[in-house]
């Protein structure tokens, strides 16, 4: 994902001053640092959907520096947005393809149950001449989709709605979730807040705390 960074108006001056208070400037200067990080990573990974929120990190690679990182591969795309709702800087606002890796076609089920084929679904979709889908094994086998709910039992010809098989779908694109973007007003608000305590500190003598 795309770098982004904390600026706020005075932030040279906020620095030089404290920096030349010596060490005890430094050190608040440091305190600061870490505690808006901290501040920031808060916020993104209440903004962060799901599982994704274990997906964030932060650290400190040198004095006065910190930074909330991810390894996540699809932590831009939900950032941005994909096709077309993408927001990403060089993104075409398109819808994109989705065909099968391992199969034939691609199955999409109701809520609360789970596609299954008769006969396993490693071969071609067909339809028989009332329009149904078939699937035909490569053993030559040819029988009907089934839908399973839950640990249920399997439902067969009457459920043919509650699912549909294509080959591929041209999919719209998901909208952004803008988890730092819709932060970094917030970010900047706190590092000014944060600062401003260093630097009263460090006038009077006083270290601010963990």
């Amino acid at each position: 994902m795309s770098d982004f960074k904390i600026t706020t108006d005075g932030i040279d001056e906020f620095m030089a001053d404290l920096l030349a208070l010596g060490e005890l400037g430094e050190a608040n200067l440091d305190t600061a640092t870490k505690q808006t990080t901290g501040e920031a990573f808060r916020m993104i990974v209440d903004a962060t959907p799901g599982s994704q929120k274990r997906e964030w990190d932060m650290r400190f690679p040198e004095k006065m520096v910190g930074e909330v990182t991810t390894n996540s591969k699809i932590m831009h795309f939900l950032e941005y947005g994909t096709g077309l709702y993408t927001e990403a800087p060089d993104g075409k606002r398109a819808k994109y393809k989705i065909a099968p890796k391992f199969k034939k076609a691609l199955a999409f089920q109701s809520a609360g149950g789970s596609f299954q084929a008769a006969r396993g679904a490693d071969g071609q979709v067909m339809r028989n001449a009332k329009g149904a889908m078939l699937f035909k094994t490569k053993a030559g086998n040819v029988g009907l989709p089934r839908y399973r709910r839950g640990a249920g039992g399997v439902l067969d010809a009457p459920n043919l709605g509650k699912f549909a098989v294509v080959n591929y779908v041209m999919h719209p694109g998901i909208k952004p979730v803008r988890m730092v973007r819709n932060n970094l007003t917030r970010m900047e608000q706190a590092y000014d807040e944060h600062l401003q305590a260093a630097l009263d500190a460090t006038v009077k003598g006083e270290r601010l705390g963990p």
